[in-house]
């Protein structure tokens, strides 16, 4: 820092001509300012009036406007919207209305309101805001040869939905048949059809056991032999060309079939292998 008085720019000027010029010694004159000068003229510089003013109106007005807009705009207020959409059964390419089809909307469990397909298959419940709602629809209520598409959801619980916004769901939907068999009753079913599965199992087992305690020889294609008489039994029970008889009568001639064939492998094959003494396998 230099401990100078402050001097004019006329002072200045005559101080570097002094400084510069010095005709005793020869030497040339030095119009170059020296380092204070270039600070004092720097200090000292005259500002840029109209372009600061200009900046200053700018802001100035800037804030003008954003304070009107904040004073007129009128607070947000809640729109009611619609949660809506169209039931189609899609069947390859070609799409057919679904009417009558009934749809709830709930938000926080409670139902906001229920509407049906009309016969073009479009319907619309009205919502009073924003937020997120639940869609289901009720299966019973569809027509006979409409059920859900396997990968298809009848309940869609995050539907958000915009305050005015209305809001399409598609629920999707195709031939088929709906189940209403309650999960108790599916668990028994599928119970009694484990146990008639092992019991088949478990017979086979025996079979396959009795036959090498007497013959001593291990009957591969014992699994051939049941699986005959499970199609003997299906032809006299269900099959279009058998009889129709009832499982139990059908039971009768499935087992006559399969212990004669049983009886003329043991005569024809089994036999002979035993006189020959060849393997047991």
């Amino acid at each position: 820092m230099w401990n100078r008085p402050a001097l004019r720019y006329a002072d200045i000027e005559q101080l570097t001509v002094a400084r510069s010029a010095d005709p005793s010694a020869g030497a040339k004159p030095n119009l170059r300012p020296s380092r204070f000068d270039y600070c004092h003229r720097f200090m000292h510089r005259p500002r840029n009036i109209w372009s600061t003013a200009a900046v200053r109106g700018a802001l100035a007005l800037v804030g003008i406007v954003f304070t009107f807009v904040l004073a007129t705009a009128s607070p947000a207020s809640a729109e009611p919207g619609t949660v809506g959409g169209t039931m189609e059964s899609v069947d390859g390419d070609v799409r057919t209305p679904v009417e009558g089809a009934e749809i709830t909307v709930e938000l926080d469990g409670e139902v906001i309101g229920t509407a049906v397909s009309d016969a073009d298959g479009a319907w619309s419940v009205p919502v009073p805001d924003a937020g997120t709602y639940l869609v289901r629809l009720d299966v019973e209520s569809l027509p006979d040869g409409i059920a859900p598409s396997p990968d298809s959801l009848t309940e869609l619980p995050d539907v958000s939905v915009r305050s005015g916004q209305d809001k399409t769901v598609r629920f999707r939907l195709g031939p088929g048949v709906v189940s209403t068999v309650s999960n108790a009753t599916k668990l028994l079913d599928l119970t009694v059809l484990g146990l008639k599965l092992g019991g088949i199992i478990a017979m086979s087992a025996v079979g396959l056991s009795l036959i090498f305690g007497v013959t001593q020889l291990v009957n591969f294609a014992h699994g051939e032999l049941v699986t005959l008489g499970a199609v003997a039994a299906f032809f006299f029970h269900a099959s279009g060309a058998g009889p129709g008889w009832s499982l139990l009568v059908a039971a009768v001639p499935a087992v006559l079939i399969v212990a004669a064939f049983g009886g003329a492998q043991e005569k024809w094959l089994w036999a002979p292998l035993r006189r020959r003494q060849s393997s047991n396998i």
